[in-house]
């Protein structure tokens, strides 16, 4: 739409690119370049300003048919590391230069990367927050249950396995909590890569935002969320009451 070029023209556009095997004549620079036309059938928004041709056309614009600068795989089993180590092997003609999607744009997946690295310790900074309320919780039921306490002591128990009994629970609180943000964050994550819930912002025509349900990331959030919270029950049921 920059361009005002949309698809099925009528007339087929004229592309033009300097020929290298004759001299520019600058009496009549236009027998110096190559011309061939094509109709365009789609338009792609991306940041870049490009234009996708066929590949003879492109050949012919450059005026040889027999140089190509680059293939592109898509894979559809997802395996890119067994491809990847197939094209590596030695004994294949002619040197390439190999790229997967992350080497292409590693600009990109860093940036994705240290904004991953930020939300989680955000999360991290929240959970600890709440984890005074875990603490407080704890510190109430403990003054509560006091005279049922020290009953289980006459009966024999120990200071010690009373104190589990209030580290089991506390653990179980934030454990419970953590599952069912879990549970609610996957269902979102489904839905948006089934419906398209949200929508990129200043795209034509509107493009849903990716997303992509990763075990490394669920694994990392229960880890974080877990440890915090056995670590608040531990401190306040060992070291809570003397």
């Amino acid at each position: 739409y920059q361009h005002h070029i949309h698809p099925h023209f009528n007339d087929a556009l004229e592309l033009y690119y300097p020929d290298a095997s004759r001299p520019l004549s600058m009496m009549n620079p236009s027998t110096s370049l190559n011309n061939s036309k094509a109709w365009p059938s789609a338009l792609v928004n991306c940041n870049k300003d490009m234009m996708i041709l066929p590949l003879d056309v492109m050949q012919d614009l450059i005026g040889n048919r027999k140089l190509l600068s680059g293939i592109e795989i898509r894979l559809v089993d997802n395996s890119p590391r067994a491809v990847r180590n197939f094209l590596r092997k030695p004994g294949l003609p002619g040197e390439y230069l190999l790229k997967d999607k992350y080497l292409q744009n590693p600009e990109v997946y860093k940036m994705i990367k240290y904004e991953k690295f930020a939300i989680y310790m955000i999360l991290i900074f929240v959970i600890i927050i709440i984890a005074f309320n875990i603490f407080g919780s704890l510190s109430m039921l403990m003054i509560e249950k006091e005279e049922d306490m020290e009953s289980l002591m006459a009966m024999g128990a120990t200071r010690r396995q009373i104190s589990d009994v209030f580290l089991l629970e506390g653990w179980m609180v934030s454990l419970l909590g953590m599952f069912v943000g879990l549970v609610a964050g996957l269902t979102l994550t489904w839905l948006q890569q089934s419906t398209g819930l949200i929508k990129v912002p200043g795209t034509y025509p509107p493009l849903a935002y990716p997303v992509v349900i990763s075990f490394q990331d669920i694994l990392f959030t229960f880890v974080g969320v877990g440890a915090i919270g056995f670590m608040t029950a531990f401190f306040k049921s060992r070291y809570g009451r003397r």
